[in-house]
């Protein structure tokens, strides 16, 4: 009786190492599903010899005066 108890168990756990198995391939799926959804296109990598618009910084006026820096306390 013992050993049919612990074929039953062996049985079981089988199923659940598949079952398991199988998460970690949808899991696997899902995750590179999200890297290619949130990792940058081919054609957005290639930098250009020109910046675009948003990484152009204005140059600083004569006029204008530098920020102030705060001198920290000892």
């Amino acid at each position: 009786m013992e050993s049919a108890s612990y074929e039953q168990r062996i049985q079981e756990l089988d199923h659940r190492q598949d079952e398991v198995l199988e998460r970690l391939a949808e899991l696997d799926r899902q995750i590179e599903v999200l890297i290619e959804m949130w990792s940058p296109k081919r054609e957005e990598r290639v930098s250009t010899s020109e910046p675009s618009s948003a990484e152009t910084v204005a140059p600083l006026d004569s006029a204008q005066e530098p920020p102030a820096t705060v001198p920290r306390a000892a």
